[in-house]
């Protein structure tokens, strides 16, 4: 009896809480409240970020000048300049939606620094808004996808696009990705609307044909007849587009286009083009870096087995297309855009996956502490 006394004596109170202080639900809410104030957090700065430097020189530099020229020339009825007259070269390699979009934004004001600024605050919200919207449709939960998105406006691209004066990166993203979006909607009409909005995304910017060939390639085995549908659709917007441009630019389009978009490219520039666009993403886009390696388990996953999607595909495309792209010498971070919206896709999508998955507890806490650890970096 005294035995027993002794044990009782021994021991602590404690108060029991429903589930228990380490229960899976308790962690769960946890996991998710730092999932989505980190998320919140990181959009809240960068656009408050984007609106105080809104009316400043921040972030400009020699391309913001060129392409607040071309606005003004395009202003003036101009569109792609003689490449050397009098002396002076005008030559670009800019695709002519994207310096009709800035024009559009220019009518807002007089200040072109200004409204260039303000274009770029209000396609870099799209992109970021429409990229929500599709983590969404790929079944991740809210906190999950505020952070992703979060994360991906911490990254040198979106940080450019979003408060940088304007530059043509943004409106081929925001179509290609809103291509891209149609058709995981699955709307009866959107092989013909995709096929538009990619076609617009390859006026906005030569080198925007991961979403067509993404698209392309899914059609191909799944749906021949809406792959007619996109085709035709593209094809006609893109040879309409360069037929208006070629006559409102006196045909000066291509003699812009031809001389300087492949010019620079060579097997020596393609074969350290992937080591470049390493470097970048490691001194200038560390959470896109961070977030790689799951995108890629994602994308290798799906692939074996079988499973592959279409924000897959996108983001293989996606991966070509840039170090293609990057055999450039003249390319900068801002070109990494297109691969930091389609990695935070691809996360989602292996999230919602493991989400599926009662056994992959470890997997998932893998999973948010690269992202926390990604948007910390940022």
């Amino acid at each position: 009896m005294g035995g027993a006394g002794a044990e009782d004596a021994g021991e602590v109170p404690h108060l029991q809480l429903p589930g228990g202080p380490t229960s899976p639900q308790a962690l769960q809410r946890v996991q998710d409240i730092l999932l989505a104030a980190v998320g919140v957090a990181a959009l809240g700065v960068v656009l408050l970020l984007a609106l105080v430097h809104l009316k400043d020189r921040s972030a400009a530099d020699h391309v913001s000048g060129a392409w607040m020229a071309m606005t003004r020339y395009a202003q003036e009825g101009v569109l792609y300049p003689p490449l050397l007259e009098d002396g002076h070269y005008g030559g670009t390699r800019w695709m002519p939606v994207a310096i009709y979009v800035n024009l559009a934004f220019a009518t807002l004001g007089s200040d072109l620094l200004v409204t260039g600024k303000l274009a770029s605050l209000c396609l870099g919200t799209a992109i970021l808004g429409l990229l929500y919207a599709m983590l969404r449709r790929l079944a991740v939960g809210r906190p999950m996808a505020l952070a992703l998105v979060g994360t991906a406006a911490l990254s040198e691209p979106m940080l450019l696009a979003l408060w940088a004066p304007y530059r043509g990166d943004s409106p081929a993203a925001l179509l290609q990705l809103s291509a891209v979006a149609v058709m995981l909607w699955r709307s009866r009409a959107g092989g013909v609307l995709a096929g538009v909005l990619a076609g617009l995304a390859v006026l906005s910017k030569a080198s925007a044909g991961w979403a067509p060939l993404a698209i392309g390639a899914l059609l191909v085995f799944t749906d021949r007849r809406r792959l007619v549908e996109f085709a035709l659709a593209f094809g006609l917007v893109v040879a309409g587009g360069l037929g208006l441009f070629t006559q409102l630019s006196h045909g000066r389009i291509w003699e812009n286009l031809l001389t300087l978009s492949t010019e620079q490219l060579s097997l020596r520039g393609l074969l350290g083009a992937a080591e470049k666009a390493l470097i970048a993403l490691e001194h200038s886009v560390q959470p896109l870096l961070l977030l790689l390696p799951l995108a890629t388990v994602e994308l290798v996953g799906a692939a074996l087995s079988r499973r592959l999607g279409l924000h897959h595909l996108a983001l293989a495309a996606a991966g070509l297309i840039t170090w293609v792209v990057f055999a450039d010498p003249g390319v900068y971070t801002n070109h990494l855009i297109d691969l930091v919206l389609l990695v935070a896709l691809a996360v989602g999508a292996l999230w919602a996956r493991l989400a599926r998955a009662p056994q992959a507890g470890w997997a998932r806490g893998l999973v948010v502490a690269v992202v926390l650890t990604a948007a910390v970096a940022g």
